[in-house]
């Protein structure tokens, strides 16, 4: 059909022309492929020349009827529909400063504080007293002039021995006997500082999980007093509402709060 049109209106134009002849003869090839493909299957197996789709009637149902009478279909198609039940609003709430009184405010919390920091304080001060026995030690090895402690020159060696600094090895004897005290409490202070780690990183990981959910983008964010109507307003028209949080957190009582003030 488009090569027909095409070769109607493409008098005086040669390059439109061949191009509908070639469209004609194109459609002409493609017909006669087409029959030849139907001939061919009708001659092996007229079952296969056979196109036909049997569409199945649907079946009309009477939904007054009982259950037990309706087939399988109209059972499916009578489903009763179940009436929605209004939902529960819920609202998430974030008890910032419950969480920050336990980790930062209240008595325990500041008994976990004065723990860690006077364990810190000991252990650097333990720290800095190693340093110096260190360099004690250090400096009185570098000083002996004995040969059991430091090469002697020729000089200062004498049959019996170096002359000068045998003292010295009582005194780095209690040095290194002091270094090693110092080193054991350090240790002990080191398993402290772990205990102190320990008590506090959950109750910071409270309020990084806090400040984390406060950084998030929300629809809505309601203060305190805001959630505070919100109860109210719902308990006036008779409608649940509930008010969640973490398990790890405690919940705010609303009611309880307001009546305290």
């Amino acid at each position: 059909v488009y090569g027909g049109f095409l070769y109607l209106i493409s008098a005086g134009a040669p390059v439109k022309m061949i191009a509908a002849k070639d469209q004609i003869t194109g459609g002409i090839l493609g017909l006669v492929i087409l029959l030849s493909s139907y001939l061919i299957l009708t001659t092996i197996n007229p079952q296969l020349a056979i196109f036909g789709i049997d569409i199945p009637k649907i079946e009309a149902c009477d939904c007054e009827k009982p259950p037990e009478e309706l087939s399988d279909y109209c059972k499916k198609v009578c489903m009763p529909i179940k009436e929605l039940e209004p939902g529960i609003p819920v609202y998430f709430q974030i008890p910032t400063g419950i969480i920050i009184e336990n980790a930062v405010l209240n008595e325990e919390a500041q008994e976990k504080l004065d723990f860690a920091y006077q364990v810190a304080k000991t252990a650097a001060e333990s720290a800095e007293e190693l340093y110096e026995l260190s360099e004690e030690i250090h400096s009185l090895v570098m000083s002996t002039d004995c040969g059991l402690s430091y090469p002697c020159t020729a000089l200062q060696c004498s049959a019996i021995g170096c002359k000068f600094g045998r003292d010295n090895q009582s005194q780095i004897k209690a040095t290194i006997e002091e270094t090693a005290s110092v080193i054991e409490d350090l240790e002990t202070k080191t398993s402290e500082i772990s205990i102190a780690k320990i008590l506090l990183i959950n109750d910071f990981s409270q309020i990084e999980a806090a400040g984390f959910l406060m950084s998030l983008e929300y629809e809505e964010v309601f203060t305190y007093n805001d959630l505070l109507s919100i109860k109210h307003y719902y308990e006036e028209v008779k409608q649940e509402v509930k008010i969640d949080s973490f398990p790890e957190w405690e919940n705010i009582d609303l009611e309880d709060r307001w009546s305290d003030n």
